[in-house]
């Protein structure tokens, strides 16, 4: 965009027996009875940013303090979109109360194992399969995505980023290893202070406390699906056994039709 109005400037300090010159003005002339030309996406551009008087104007006095000024409206306006797409969000809701500046996060360069980095990326963006986010895409209702581990001891919580980081005692044992206690008795405002951290060694322990917990999960819940489908096997085994017996000896047991006898 600024590239475009860089040219536009230039345009306007042409002379006029200049062919570029000459062909912009024609295309401002075919733009004012309501012809789209590329003079009218420069007129669009003006107004939808709030330059539409330099539009009208022809010209902007001072260029290169314009071109600062239009390049810092195109950044705050970029910046109020991407906060209001956040905020509006229901998947970024936890997301949206530690990201508040849209820059390079610093674990992206101090983290230093990059497996760690991607757990912690995935994390961070909800592209992982905590019941929060599985259950979203089932058309599970956000209070019933409730954590397994923690239903196994009659407690319900819903299985979200905070919850597995800071209150699952299935992780608690990693917990202690990786996270300060500090962080951990702070609830919430713990929970975004990690996530806001700046310290390496701090966001080097979280990106791999992370990392070991989805594997520790991963693990868990692979192990709980075979061991259900070695009881479903095995009370398969079971009915088939039932049923055999019962064809073998089923003269013996008295058990057949009456107008067999």
């Amino acid at each position: 965009m600024t590239k475009c109005v860089k040219y536009w400037l230039k345009l306007l300090d042409l002379n006029d027996n200049r062919y570029p010159r000459y062909t912009y003005l024609m295309l401002y002339e075919l733009d004012r009875p309501g012809r789209h030309t590329w003079a009218t996406d420069i007129r669009v551009l003006l107004y939808t940013y709030g330059f539409g008087y330099a539009w009208e104007a022809q010209g902007v006095g001072n260029q290169p303090m314009f071109i600062r000024l239009f390049k810092q409206r195109l950044i705050d306006n970029a910046i109020q979109i991407w906060h209001s797409n956040i905020e509006n969000n229901g998947k970024l809701e936890l997301y949206s109360m530690y990201k508040t500046t849209l820059e390079l996060e610093k674990y992206l360069h101090c983290v230093p194992n990059i497996k760690h980095r991607i757990a912690m990326t995935k994390f961070r963006c909800s592209v992982h399969k905590l019941e929060v986010e599985t259950g979203r895409h089932q058309g599970v209702p956000r209070e019933e995505r409730l954590c397994k581990f923690c239903e196994r001891v009659g407690i319900d919580y819903i299985e979200d980023e905070y919850h597995l980081m800071i209150i699952c005692p299935f992780y608690d044992t990693l917990r202690a290893k990786f996270i300060p206690q500090r962080f951990i008795t702070q609830g919430i405002y713990g929970f975004t202070s990690l996530m806001r951290s700046t310290n390496p060694a701090i966001l080097s322990n979280l990106a791999t406390y992370i990392f070991h917990a989805f594997k520790l999960r991963e693990s868990t819940n692979l192990r709980l699906h075979l061991f259900l489908l070695e009881c479903m096997l095995y009370c398969i085994y079971i009915q088939y056994c039932i049923t055999y017996y019962i064809i073998v000896n089923i003269g013996t047991l008295g058990l057949w039709p009456f107008y067999l006898k």
